[in-house]
């Protein structure tokens, strides 16, 4: 069943204009190409220059860093900058995978379908190590009981916000006023 901070905002939204949102869970990657293509019509995501590119965002709803995530709080890695020699769990399609790749990052990225699977990928040793978004990750740890740290400060803070693909200027616009609304 969809919870959570994002779907309440949705439905806040979806409320003020008497309105009945409609969540579709999925796998991330799958998330991303559903608004592109016109089969969903809002994401919630990081914002950043790649995304800008091919979605049009509202004002930022929240700002969420990243961490790193080991089995053991006495993991040496703590710095994204140098992932060398390791095997790293990052969810498909998202920030941090892109943001590594950019940065010619030298670690072994393990593409995984969630938050949730990467941060097991780590706990059953197909992984080094997690580099996902911390409040998802911190959430899911408590939620799951995993026996997993952060053993890195936040880095890379990002703003958070909703997004439709570009050229849908009408939903935009209804969207980025609804936020408004509601943030007011």
């Amino acid at each position: 069943e969809p919870r959570g901070f994002v779907i309440d905002l949705q439905n806040a939204i979806a409320d003020q204009q008497n309105l009945e949102a409609e969540h579709r869970l999925m796998n991330w990657d799958r998330a991303i190409k559903a608004v592109e293509t016109g089969e969903a019509d809002i994401v919630a995501l990081f914002v950043s220059e790649e995304r800008e590119e091919r979605f049009d965002f509202t004002a930022p709803i929240y700002h969420v860093a990243h961490g790193i995530y080991a089995p053991s709080p006495d993991t040496i890695q703590k710095n994204p900058d140098d992932l060398s020699g390791m095997r790293v769990a990052v969810v498909e399609g998202s920030y941090a995978p892109n943001r590594l790749i950019e940065n010619q990052t030298q670690g072994e990225l393990i593409p995984q379908e969630d938050i949730i699977s990467a941060l097991l990928a780590v706990a059953e040793g197909h992984a080094d190590i997690a580099l996902v978004a911390s409040h998802t990750a911190r959430h899911v740890i408590a939620e799951a009981g995993l026996d997993i740290h952060q053993v890195s400060p936040p880095f890379w803070p990002r703003a958070y916000a909703f997004a439709v693909s570009q050229g849908r200027d009408d939903l935009h616009a209804w969207l980025e006023e609804q936020v408004g609304l509601l943030q007011a």
